[in-house]
């Protein structure tokens, strides 16, 4: 299992959560990754605690914050080098085996398209697990149920550069249209039902 995973993280004004976002990158038990941020101009402290972690792997991008985050998002996919993509946005974070394990499920699955279950934690710290009782779902199901959170996704590279294109504009729940247009093309999205996100 020697794949390139591309970690993807757009960020704006993300000073006090970027850190726990990028510590549980850096501490994953796989450590053959890439990570991609997208910053919008942030007018805070953000890129200076990016670069702080003086990490070559990690590589900051800049695009106007105008722009929506699925345009933010997409450039970081097009700039990756991995053959698989994964998102994380910058106030969540993953267990250290996140990777590994997702991995191993991803490539088991021969999938293009996988997620996993998750934490969801609310502003009062508490914490619901989601893990959806299926095993793997398609583009009718996903029309009318939302069992996914975009920090538990992991997709091959070519399936997102060539059909999340033509979803640019809309930043309202624009990574839902990303996984409709992913499922056009795609049968299925395969779930590993093991929590390793924390969604917040």
């Amino acid at each position: 299992m020697t794949d390139l995973i591309s970690i993807v993280i757009p960020t704006y004004n993300s000073e006090k959560t970027i850190k726990r976002a990028l510590n549980s990158v850096l501490n994953q038990l796989y450590k053959k990754w890439e990570v991609i941020i997208i910053d919008s101009y942030s007018k805070d402290k953000t890129i200076k605690l990016v670069k702080s972690y003086r990490c070559k792997k990690i590589k900051i991008l800049y695009l106007p914050k105008n722009k929506g985050l699925a345009k933010a998002r997409y450039l970081g996919i097009k700039k990756s080098k991995g053959k698989v993509i994964a998102f994380l946005d910058s106030d969540d974070d993953w267990h250290k085996s996140k990777l590994l394990k997702h991995l191993k499920f991803y490539n088991l699955k021969s999938a293009k398209f996988t997620c996993t279950a998750y934490n969801l934690i609310n502003k009062n710290n508490k914490t619901k697990l989601i893990q959806p009782s299926l095993s793997k779902f398609d583009f009718k199901y996903l029309l009318s149920s939302r069992p996914i959170a975009l920090s538990t996704v992991m997709i091959e590279r070519g399936l997102a550069l060539s059909k999340f294109k033509n979803y640019l504009r809309n930043d309202y729940a624009e990574d839902y249209l990303w996984w409709l247009a992913a499922l056009k093309y795609e049968k299925y999205c395969h779930i590993l039902p093991k929590n390793l996100s924390n969604i917040y």
